[in-house]
């Protein structure tokens, strides 16, 4: 079976209760999904949030090595799950840099009226993350499937 790789992308600038609060959310609900459904696709999640440093000092002196990791992990990716609620400077260019090298964009946002940047540069665009995440289970399952 295929693992598709994923990468979530949102915003870290408002601290990280919320930086990780959906992704934690995400990550628990393709891990039920994984298990209800053993022959569907594997996924293999990339949390940049993994690399969690506090605005500052550590922040500062190695931004630059974060933001190439970052880099590295959108390039290993098949598909990107992103926050377009909040989103700050780096979002919008992992948005972009997913887009323009041929990535799987799934957005969301709760916004009554999202960005039209984001909806253009986008597969799919959601309400919420639980939504993405379950839309991308459906399709992956559906056209793996077929490829079986």
């Amino acid at each position: 079976m295929k693992t598709i790789t994923l990468y979530l992308s949102g915003p870290m600038y408002l601290g990280k209760d919320q930086a990780m609060g959906w992704r934690d959310e995400v990550i628990k609900y393709i891990d039920f999904w994984s298990r209800k459904f053993p022959d569907r696709p594997d996924f293999k999640i990339l949390n940049p949030c993994n690399r969690w440093l506090e605005k500052g000092g550590e922040l500062e002196a190695e931004g630059s090595f974060v933001v190439q990791m970052d880099k590295m992990e959108m390039a290993a990716s098949d598909v990107f799950i992103v926050n377009a609620t909040n989103p700050g400077w780096g979002t919008p260019m992992e948005q972009y840099i997913g887009w323009s090298t041929g990535k799987m964009i799934i957005c969301f946002s709760d916004c009554d009226f999202p960005s039209i940047w984001a909806k253009a540069h986008s597969h799919k665009m959601c309400r919420t993350h639980l939504e993405a995440a379950e839309w991308l289970c459906e399709v992956a399952a559906k056209q793996l499937a077929r490829v079986v």
